[in-house]
């Protein structure tokens, strides 16, 4: 059972101390708050900077981030603060195939996602925000596109993911 919990996804709070000492705002790489361009890379070089340092959080500010594929990191949380916005591309190109190691019937039916995450621990997502896929955007053939729910958002619930004062984003 051990290989297989190593590469399952999944989120939860992070419970080293040491990967709360790295924080990072993706503004401080350049992603624009307004959703006026394409923060992919402003928004990946914060996860890999905070994976690179052993762990932390990667913090949006109040504002819309558009982003295409977001590959997650070991011991790195994404922090958005109530009024952020993490919004996917509307550009199909924004998203590359992805054929995971662990197969299943899903895996038939999906390989573009905003999120991706494969092999990695203690990651999480927090605060307050939202994070929209914007799936309704896309048309055609259910393999070249990812799945699609025009009305699907996962919220972040303050309340229920808190940080506390000694390990959350901003202490």
């Amino acid at each position: 059972m051990e290989p297989l919990r190593r590469n399952l996804i999944g989120f939860g709070v992070i419970s080293a101390a040491k990967a709360w000492s790295e924080r990072k705002s993706v503004t401080d790489f350049g992603a624009a708050r307004d959703g006026s361009r394409l923060a992919t890379a402003p928004i990946q070089k914060a996860i890999d900077t905070c994976a690179e340092a052993g762990g932390g959080l990667v913090y949006f500010p109040p504002g819309t981030y558009s982003s295409g594929t977001l590959e997650m990191r070991s011991q790195v949380g994404l922090y958005l603060e109530t009024g952020a916005r993490l919004r996917g591309s509307t550009a199909l190109a924004d998203y590359p195939p992805r054929i995971p190691l662990l197969r299943s019937y899903a895996g038939n039916y999906t390989q573009r996602s905003l999120l991706y995450a494969e092999r990695v621990q203690g990651i999480s997502l927090q605060g307050g925000g939202l994070i929209d896929g914007q799936g309704g955007s896309f048309q055609g053939d259910y393999l070249v596109r990812p799945a699609r729910n025009p009305t699907a958002a996962l919220r972040i619930s303050p309340s229920a993911t808190a940080p506390s004062s000694t390990r959350g984003w901003p202490a």
